[in-house]
């Protein structure tokens, strides 16, 4: 079996100031999981003097909202671990769909995009159109 090597769309500058990037936003997100994490493990300033259902409540939404919160940043980790994976390959910044360049100015925006606008805009229409459906 003969191994394919891809050519990376971006030039090597460009892929470190992405590589670099991707490695800030991850530890940004580990520094909010931490955060939260610990935030929750302290009796919500609500919940201290919980004198009623309505405090308790309020307490309980601020703890669902901040697990929402680190379910969301962990799975974003994970993609930037993905992306990471792309960039060894050599197939950071190829579109999974059509194997087109993403494009450096969305990979900016998106760091860990998978398709270039044009497929991404057809798998969103694709995927509202199958909510419809049901």
């Amino acid at each position: 079996m003969t191994s394919v090597q891809l050519i990376s769309p971006l030039t090597a500058g460009q892929l470190a100031e992405l590589r670099e990037r991707l490695d800030a936003r991850e530890r940004s997100l580990r520094e909010q999981v931490s955060l939260r994490g610990a935030s929750l493990e302290q009796p919500a300033a609500v919940g201290q003097a919980a004198n009623d259902a309505a405090d308790l409540a309020a307490a309980r939404a601020h703890d669902d909202v901040q697990n929402t919160l680190i379910e969301q940043h962990l799975l974003e980790i994970a993609a930037i671990g993905r992306a990471r994976e792309r960039l060894q390959a050599g197939s950071y910044g190829t579109c999974v769909q059509c194997g087109g360049s993403i494009g450096r100015a969305r990979l900016q925006v998106h760091l860990i995009a998978l398709r270039c606008a044009e497929c991404q805009q057809a798998h969103e229409s694709a995927l509202a159109a199958a909510v419809r459906g049901r």
